[in-house]
């Protein structure tokens, strides 16, 4: 395996799973594309190959981890990779349709409510 491979893998390893998942979708489809039509069920099988090597040699059950053994805030933040919001800006959403009266919407949602006030009772 070269140096630039074995660099390349550590800097994976880095990533979340999602990203790593991500990473993998764009170089089997890149790998799908430069490989000739007779070549692409060969592919596949291959593919499929190292995924049932992977999960023959790990348990497949996943270990689900008790509520007192769960991670920290801290380490979830590394593990997710989440960032401070630095910018309100970076967060805001125009989701309300200027046309759209906000007046009209507060009516519904008080009829709403009074419709589900008397059920209220048997969720209680």
């Amino acid at each position: 395996m070269s140096e630039q491979l074995q660099n390349s893998i550590r800097m994976i390893q880095k990533l979340s799973p999602s990203e790593q998942i991500e990473l993998m979708k764009a170089t089997l489809q890149n790998v799908y594309n430069i490989t000739k039509p007779a070549e692409k069920l060969n592919l596949f099988d291959t593919v499929f190959q190292l995924i049932r090597e992977i999960f023959d040699s790990h348990e497949t059950k996943p270990k689900k981890p008790s509520f007192l053994q769960s991670n920290t805030l801290d380490e979830s933040i590394e593990e997710q990779h989440v960032k401070p919001v630095t910018n309100l800006d970076d967060v805001k959403t125009s989701f309300w349709p200027e046309e759209e009266p906000i007046d009209d919407f507060l009516v519904f949602m008080n009829r709403q409510r009074r419709m589900i006030l008397p059920y209220e009772k048997d969720f209680v």
